[in-house]
């Protein structure tokens, strides 16, 4: 697992919420994708960042 890694918002293709573990996956054209964990009290605003910047559903 690494711990550092960068994601530009063009490159997310598609993101899964899980709204029970508080995770985001941003799924990228190519590599892995993308594991965003969020604190419960930053959820909500980082959802909707991640909505806001790719245009998908979050």
């Amino acid at each position: 697992m690494r711990t550092s890694d960068a994601i530009r918002w063009s490159q997310v293709r598609k993101v899964e919420v899980d709204e029970w573990r508080r995770q985001m996956l941003l799924y990228r054209g190519d590599g892995p994708p993308f594991l965003l964990l969020c604190p419960a009290e930053h959820f909500a605003t980082v959802r909707e960042i991640v909505q806001w910047q790719t245009g998908f559903a979050a």
